[in-house]
């Protein structure tokens, strides 16, 4: 019994370095849906932070990636809300047919705002990919730009030391 307690508790102390955060320079804090960077403990403007990205070399190409895919997924996603724009004014033109007693041109009306309303939502729903793509290529950025400082400055990610007290044995974490 004895055995597996002191097993388990090992197991548990040495597992705390596996599951550890890794940081660096650039590290990301989330209040709720609000996200605020911190380069080095200290807030960062996001125009900052996209010219800092830029101008390293290894996250240049993920921080462009994240840009593209951005610029595409707002522009389908404009699109879409474009296209059920039209939608709506169709229906209201519907509506006002109806209002005038003209049934047939109602019909009419209704039958192309369905076209725009659903060819807008699926248009929109195509932009969801986009995105998708362009937050994991901003991660990666942020990634790439903390590995390349930390192999600059030797730190490593994480360093385990067992010391012997007087008491007896401790364990260091640095991370």
């Amino acid at each position: 019994m004895k055995r597996h307690a002191i097993s388990s508790i090992l197991l548990l102390v040495f597992s705390i370095a596996v599951f550890a955060q890794e940081t660096g320079p650039l590290t990301t804090q989330k209040k709720g849906l609000k996200k605020t960077y911190l380069n080095e403990g200290n807030p960062i403007a996001y125009k900052d932070l996209g010219n800092l990205l830029k101008s390293n070399p290894s996250s240049e190409g993920a921080y462009k990636a994240y840009k593209t895919n951005a610029i595409i997924g707002q522009s389908v996603m404009i699109g879409g809300t474009a296209l059920i724009g039209v939608g709506l004014v169709y229906e209201i033109m519907s509506a006002s047919a109806v209002n005038e007693g003209d049934l047939a041109q109602s019909d009419e009306y209704s039958k192309t705002a369905g076209t725009f309303l659903i060819s807008g939502a699926v248009v929109m729903l195509g932009s969801v990919p986009f995105f998708l793509m362009s937050s994991s290529n901003f991660n990666k950025s942020i990634n790439l730009y903390n590995s390349e400082m930390r192999s600059r400055s030797g730190k490593t990610a994480v360093t385990m030391d067992l010391n012997l007290t007087g008491n007896g044995a401790k364990i260091c974490l640095k991370f």
